[in-house]
């Protein structure tokens, strides 16, 4: 831009001459022997003379500036030093005017048409450099964009799984400087000392989905982001923190002094999310459930610490029923990974088990102490394991409670009981009928 005006300067033999951008850029570019001091630093005088709306009009050719003004705009034309003024708008390919080109001179000066038509060739010049420019720009931030969105959390701007996974890659292959020194202990395991090791740490909101269900995934969305906000303040610049889906966020440090020191800030992180949180008037409480897994470097593939870290999160999960303050982080360890797989194990058996007719139910009766006559059944659930024998509730439904299965066995206890209590009945005296009691889970009953 000031190498088009200096052009324009020369060409047409003006003291000076400028370009201001009209949008919200804003910006002066001026060249020429008399340039006076406000294309530096007060362009607003430019604005407030009311020169620039004229102008961005159409073209204006003012011969004797003080001859063609109002008195409040020659008081203006005066401060900026303009006698006499060529001026033509910039109009972008689109019809957009963008700024104005002028060429002036601090005393009167004839302007002819060969002089405005001139100045239109450098205006047009100008605008298509602004355009070239603004388009290389855009496709600049569009780059970065996409850069960013493909490495970031749309809904937080924090980190995703896939840089979260490839830094913390990165942290444990880095070579140990303390390793060939110290050897090998007599197991086999690289003797790595405690400054080295990477903690990841996993955290989930318990019962988010009521969180939406009360009110509304857009307060859900808000509590999220200010949720990650508040990992990211707490876990410090030197961390890596991300959000992995839904409510569950992740939190990777690659140098760790010792194990204590990874469950403090965990505790750290628990009590920092559990804050009250007050969005759009409504104040929402909540209790976040923390795992840790710890490697020494090079010990262990990334998706296996993550996989531990998420195994001690539900663990942490489990602790947490019925506690209004959740319960204290879990670091992982092997015995975790042998409960997770007895654990699926017992999922896949009652989702077949579901449909396999294993459930079987065992009736206590309600005897009347006056009559002591039967009165009604109480149906008890029990699970027909085909090698484990028979398995009351206590081995089973907090898992099928976890999968929803909870649901079909209890529309199941249902029709059970009610086909049996009847065909019971019908063996009465008339008039005798028998009550039933069925147990359900709490999800049962709000569906």
């Amino acid at each position: 831009m000031e190498r088009i005006v200096g052009l324009a300067a020369t060409a047409l033999r003006a003291p000076f001459a400028f370009i201001l951008l009209t949008g919200e850029d804003r910006r002066c570019f001026s060249a020429g022997p008399q340039r006076p001091d406000w294309t530096h630093h007060d362009t607003g005088a430019l604005w407030r003379s009311g020169i620039v709306e004229r102008i961005a009009g159409g073209t204006v050719q003012m011969r004797d500036v003080m001859a063609e003004l109002t008195p409040e705009q020659r008081k203006a034309a005066a401060t900026l030093e303009i006698g006499s003024l060529l001026g033509v708008p910039l109009t972008s390919s689109a019809g957009e005017v963008i700024g104005i080109f002028c060429a002036a001179d601090p005393a009167p000066t004839l302007w002819n048409d060969d002089d405005a038509e001139m100045l239109r060739g450098f205006a047009s010049a100008a605008v298509s450099d602004w355009e070239l420019r603004r388009a290389v720009a855009e496709h600049e931030a569009n780059e970065r964009r996409l850069q960013f969105d493909a490495s970031h959390d749309t809904l937080t701007g924090l980190a995703n799984r896939q840089v979260l996974l490839s830094r913390l890659r990165a942290a444990l292959d880095r070579p140990s400087k303390h390793a060939a020194s110290n050897g090998r202990s007599p197991d086999g395991v690289v003797d790595v000392p405690a400054e080295e090791l990477v903690a990841v740490f996993f955290l989930d909101v318990n019962d988010f989905r009521s969180i939406n269900e009360r009110f509304g995934h857009h307060v859900g969305d808000q509590l999220l982001t200010t949720l990650g906000r508040r990992l990211q303040q707490s876990a410090g610049p030197e961390a890596v923190v991300a959000r992995l889906g839904g409510d569950e966020f992740a939190v990777l440090l690659e140098k760790i002094d010792a194990a204590d020191v990874a469950e403090e800030l965990a505790e750290r992180f628990r009590v920092v999310l559990a804050q009250p949180t007050t969005i759009g008037g409504e104040t929402v409480s909540l209790t976040v459930s923390v795992g840790i897994a710890l490697s020494a470097t090079a010990a262990e593939l990334a998706e296996h610490v993550l996989r531990g870290a998420d195994l001690a999160m539900a663990r942490a999960k489990r602790d947490a029923r019925g506690d209004t303050t959740g319960s204290r982080p879990v670091v992982f360890d092997w015995t975790l990974a042998a409960e997770a797989r007895s654990r699926r194990r017992l999922q896949d058996e009652l989702r077949r088990a579901v449909h396999g007719d294993e459930f079987v139910l065992h009736y206590m009766p309600t005897i009347s102490l006056e009559t002591g006559q039967i009165t009604g059944v109480e149906a008890l659930l029990r699970w027909q394991h085909p090698t484990r024998g028979l398995l009351s509730p206590f081995d089973f439904l907090i898992v099928a409670e976890e999968l929803d299965i909870i649901v079909d066995v209890g529309r199941w206890v249902i029709r059970q009981t009610c086909r049996q209590v009847a065909a019971w009945s019908a063996l009465r005296p008339e008039g005798e009928r028998l009550t039933a009691a069925v147990n359900l889970s709490a999800r049962q009953r709000w569906r």
